[in-house]
Order: C-alpha cells, then structure tokens, then sequence
C-alpha cells in the first residue's frame, strides 16, 4: 500500500528522515519496499502483512510511527453540526443478516452540491494513486486511507421507498455495478437493497442505479462492519478486487463504523456545503468486547531472549496502546485495541513485546543444552529408503499435480468414474482428483521423448484418491516407477539395455531388500510386505512401451521406521548346488515355488529360477520349472548324502504343495 509522508505527518509530526523512517518500519515488521519522491512528499510503499489490516490506514500507520519515533499522535477532531432530520428525508435502515453484518452505520448530508474537489483533497488522493472524481467520492475514499474503514455515499433520491435493508440476495436477483457488469447474484452474497432490489454489492462495490453524479442533493454514508470470510467468498466469486473489499477481508474495526461514517459527513459538509442530519442509524451490535490475555513474563524472556521485568513489558505495550492490568502471579493481564484483530493470545503479546524493545537490540547468544534427537517418522523413513534405492538405481523423482482429466485416464484403460471429481476446478483439464500416479509419469516420460531424450527413468511419491463412503474422499499413498527406454547409460564397448518387465521389478527387489521385506510376484500384480503392487506394460511414444509399478505404501511405514534385518556371518565351508526341473501347472507363481523351497530345508541358502518352458512334451496347461538350489551349513562342509536328502525333500514338498513331478527329459 502507498502512504504520503505529508499526509502521515498531519497525524504524528515525526521529525525523522525518510529513509531512516523506513529503516524503523521494516524492523518492525512493516517493511518498505520502495521509497518515491513525488514533488515535496515523498511516497513509501509498504508491504503490510494480512494480519495486521489495522495498518491499512494512514491513522494506523501512523499510530506505528509514534511509537517507533516517540512523536505524539495526534487524531483530527470530528465536529458535527446535525440537523435533525426531517420526514422527507428520512431513511429506514433494516439490518436483517446480522451474521453477515454485525454492525451497520449510516449518516445523512442533505444540501450538498456535488463537484470538484478542492485541492488539498485532491492532492492527498493523486499522492497514493487515487483518481479524483467528485468531492463527495474523494471524501469517502480519503476517509477510507485515513481511517481504515470503507465507506459508500448512495444518492439518497435514487433510494426507491426511502429504505435501505442489509439482506442475503435473492436468487438470480441481478444488479448492475458502478462499473457497468451486471451480475446475477447468488443466496451467499449479502447485499444492500432499497424497497425494490439491490443497490450494493455489500463489501466490493456499490451499484450503477444507486451512485453519487454531478446531480445529487442528498446522499446517504455507509459506514458499515463486514464478514470478512463472506465478502472474500463474494468477491472471489465475480473477480473483483476493490479497495473496499481488499480491507474487509483482512477485516476492520467494528468500533469504528459511526466515527467514520461521521467524519465523512463533518468533510462533505465543509467541502460540498452540505447540512448533516441526525441522529445516525446505528444498527447491530454497538459494544465490542475481547478477552483478557495473560502474559507471562518469564515466558515472554525465554523466548525473545531478553531479561525485562514485569513492568519494563508493561510500559513497552502502553505505547502500542494496549491495556495492561496486573494478577496476584505478577502476569500482566493485557486487553488489546479493538483494531487489533491480529493479537488473540499470548504469543502474540509475546511478538509485540519483541517488536516495541527491538529485535535488534536483543543479545545474541548461543542455544544451551543438547539437540533433541530427530524424530523417526515412519513415512519420513519409507520415502528416504526409497528415494536411496530408486536414485541409485538411475531413476528421477518427479513431481505431477494431484488433478487430472477423464479424457486422459479412458486414454490409458482406467475407468473414469473411479476418479474424484473437483467442485471448483480452475480449468477442465483438472477436473478430477487423480486415482493413480502412473498416467502423469507416462505424460512425463512422452514429453522428455519427444525432445530426444533416449531414455526416461522416473519416479514420484504422491497422493492418490478414491471414492469413499457417505461422499468422503479416500487418500493412499502411493510410489510409482516408470522406465522407458534406455536402462543403462550408453558406452562404447556395448549396447545398452532396454528396460522391460524384469529391470523394474529389480527395482521392487531393491526396495524388498532395503525394507527387509517379502516380496512375492503373481503375475502382474506383487506383495511387498503387507503393500499391494501392480506392473503395468503401456505403449509409449516414442519408445514405444514404457514399464510401470505403482504400489501401496502406507503399510510399509512401521516397518520403514523399525526393521528387522539381523547381521548373519558368511560360513567358511562351501557350498552344494543341486538342480531340480518340475513341471507344474501353468496358474502357478514361480515365486511361490521358490518360497516354499526356501523353508524346505535350513540348509537351503539360495534358490532361482533358471529356466521356463512350455510347449512340444508337456501336458496342455503345465510348464516346466528350472529351479537351482544352493544347500549351505554354517558348521561343517555337507556330504552328498547330505545335499541329496534336501534335495528329496524339497520335491516332496512341491508333489504335496503344488502337484509338481519331476521332468524327465
């Protein structure tokens, strides 16, 4: 926001340069983005925090100069000459959602002649970058950067039925704005309506049917406390930002409504000649008040870092205009100005202590005790274990957005009504929430194609969702492993491999292994621990298939965070390999096979499979499975009565287990 340095010396005359000005400013937490001369004033661009809306003001920076310099604060007094207000022109002010608008005020200047501005009021407005229009506006607008509070005069003749009601909008009720949009508007939005329709968009914008020209007498002032999270949702809805709805939504002062709303009319009265009516409409609540807050001081030293007393924090936040009160514990008992909405508990009396003493004058030194050992985070632990395996197996992590579109996910076989849909998407390409992650990693691994990049090795850790019941949404976690082309970085002495099904599911393997988890394969689908996976084998231009996992992670977080893998020595006496060929049924997994070989004997230390075959000498429907078995004792080197007898009773297993029987050629 801009403010003139002029103008914020008519409230607090600090006789400080600009530059050092802005230098104090920025320490407390109001930082100056840009210093310009303009003429003899020079304007400061302030960067204020959402929090704090009282500083949306030339009064409310001003109150934070006079603190920072000392200079006294001294506020324009509001001088009202009232007539009472005669039948012709009164107005009926109904204040109906009073949630919406918790306080409404409105003031009445009659005799008024509507032109140009003068030019002292005139040259305040240009200063920040506001146009001039005609006095009665200006004025509004002045007070407005004055004071904080936004204000809108209506043309009280242009009032149907002389009323005025602070309402929720009908549906589909329309209402043309000063800037000529018509909209039509929704049961959310509150509105100001006369007895006929709305006038005002409450909070964003006044109404075409309703405006101050060069022609009006008579206006009424609406100086009013709005919602803030309603005129946000308003002007979000239609795309207006104004600079009445830019500070309703950080939120205003509701003590202030009446003494804005008369100093408006006390300024129209002297620059348009007017005659102000009274008494004011105040409507709604008129007594705010706000919980006590108890500051510690002890508590306040350990986190600032500073030695005050009680007292010393008692004088720093009186400056800032705070009450401050004392219990029988010696804590300050704080009441914090109404205008500042931003200071609800202690820790932030706790900040206002630190700004008013100046973080800069606050000793440095060096944090005492022992770190805390970092927490182990199961899902911090999954994902680092296999972030180590997938890098070091040559794959990039990637990061997709968690929206999608069902035209995509029909293009890759996945039925679109499994996909979320979004009650707001910002365009239609992100109309659904994602319920896998592989299709983004192929949209990924086709773009890098396209630019020529011989291969593409991704993965991502992310998100997916599904729906759940009584409309809820379902969200898993998930990782996903794409490879296409390439699998190894190219070299001269040899061709380099292409990825396919068993380069990925090495990678499964890895992580298996990384986790000291079973891993067990059924065709295209795998159990790694208690996660459920899946292998997909998708065309990919341009390097025509791309190889894909995605898995389940959730129920790997426990065993991330607490493994089981145990230290076992090499034995120093060798090893016996022994072969086996058995022919089984064509439905069965080699790795159940190969699983119950390795609990078939304590001697059986490794077992593979080397060789699949089906086809001419087999029975329709059965395969033959080469499986090598390596025996190993940790204590003695095995006998081949020994090997022999393990041998045995490994086919016993399969003939029990699977129907296995030997191949015999």
């Amino acid at each position: 926001m801009k403010y003139s340095l002029k103008w914020l010396r008519d409230y607090c005359p600090a006789n400080v340069p600009a530059d050092k000005l802005a230098q104090q400013l920025t320490m407390a937490g109001l930082e100056v983005e840009s210093l310009v001369r303009v003429g003899d004033d020079v304007v400061l661009d302030v960067e204020v925090v959402p929090v704090r809306s009282d500083c949306l003001s030339m009064v409310g920076l001003a109150r934070e100069i006079s603190f920072l310099t000392g200079a006294p604060l001294t506020l324009p007094p509001v001088l009202i000459k009232e007539v009472r207000i005669p039948k012709e022109f009164s107005v009926d002010v109904d204040l109906v959602d009073r949630d919406l608008c918790p306080r409404y005020s409105a003031r009445i200047v009659t005799d008024l002649r509507a032109g140009a501005s003068p030019p002292w009021l005139a040259e305040r407005l240009e200063a920040v970058g506001v146009r001039s229009l005609n006095n009665v506006v200006d004025i509004t607008n002045f007070v407005n950067l004055e004071m904080g509070q936004p204000l809108h005069a209506f043309d009280l003749a242009k009032l149907r039925g002389r009323k005025l009601v602070i309402r929720r909008a009908a549906a589909g009720e329309k209402l043309v704005l000063i800037d000529g949009q018509e909209l039509a508007l929704s049961p959310e939005d509150l509105v100001i309506a006369d007895a006929e329709g709305a006038v005002a968009l409450a909070g964003v914008m006044g109404g075409r049917d309703s405006e101050v020209s060069s022609s009006t007498e008579a206006v009424v002032i609406e100086s009013a406390h709005f919602d803030p999270v309603s005129v946000r949702r308003t002007a979000r809805r239609y795309g207006l930002s104004t600079e009445s709805s830019y500070r309703f939504e950080r939120g205003t002062d509701p003590t202030a409504t009446l003494e804005a709303a008369d100093r408006a009319a006390a300024l129209i009265a002297e620059v348009a000649g007017g005659t102000v009516l009274g008494p004011p409409a105040d409507k709604g609540q008129t007594e705010w008040s706000r919980p006590a807050i108890v500051l510690r001081p002890a508590r306040a030293n350990m986190l600032l870092g500073t030695s005050l007393t009680g007292e010393d924090m008692a004088v720093l936040l009186r400056r800032l205009y705070f009450d401050v009160g004392l219990d029988r514990m010696e804590n300050l008992i704080i009441s914090a100005p109404p205008y500042r909405r931003d200071v609800c508990a202690e820790i932030d009396v706790v900040e206002e202590v630190g700004r008013a003493y100046g973080y800069d004058d606050v000793e440095a030194t060096l944090p005492g005790g022992r770190m805390p050992a970092p927490a182990r985070v199961p899902r911090e632990e999954l994902e680092r274990a296999a972030r180590e395996v997938l890098t070091a197996a040559g794959f990039a992590e990637v990061y997709t957005p968690s929206f999608t579109d069902p035209e995509k996910l029909a293009a890759y076989g996945l039925d679109a009504a499994t996909a979320v849909p979004v009650a707001n998407p910002t365009v239609s390409q992100f109309s659904h929430l994602r319920p896998a992650l592989w299709p983004a990693l192929a949209e990924v691994a086709t773009r890098n194609g396209r630019l020529g990049a011989p291969s593409v090795l991704v993965f991502e850790l992310g998100t997916v969702f599904e729906p759940g019941e009584d409309g809820r949404v379902v969200e898993r976690p998930r990782l996903a492993a794409l490879a296409a082309g390439e699998a190894a970085p190219r070299h001269w002495s040899r061709p380099p491999p292409r990825a396919d099904f068993f380069f990925v599911k090495g990678i499964v393997e890895a992580l298996a292994r990384a986790l000291d988890a079973s891993l067990t394969w059924r065709g295209e689908s795998f159990s790694l621990g208690d996660g459920e996976g899946k292998y997909v084998r998708l065309p990919l231009e341009p390097f025509g298939e791309g190889h894909v996992v995605e898995m389940d992670v959730a129920p790997l977080y426990g065993r991330a965070a607490a493994p089981s893998r145990r230290y076992h020595p090499i034995s120093r006496f060798p090893s016996v390999v022994r072969d086996l060929a058995v022919v089984v049924d064509d439905g069965t997994a080699a790795a159940d096979v190969v699983a119950a070989l390795r609990d078939s004997s304590e001697l059986a230390r490794e077992v593979s499979v080397f060789d699949v075959f089906t086809g001419e000498g087999l029975p329709p429907g059965r395969k033959s499975l080469g499986i090598r078995i390596r025996y190993q004792a940790d204590d003695r080197t095995l006998t081949d009565e020994e090997a022999n007898a393990a041998r045995q009773g490994a086919i016993e297993i399969l003939t029990e287990r699977f129907g296995a029987t030997l191949r015999s050629q």
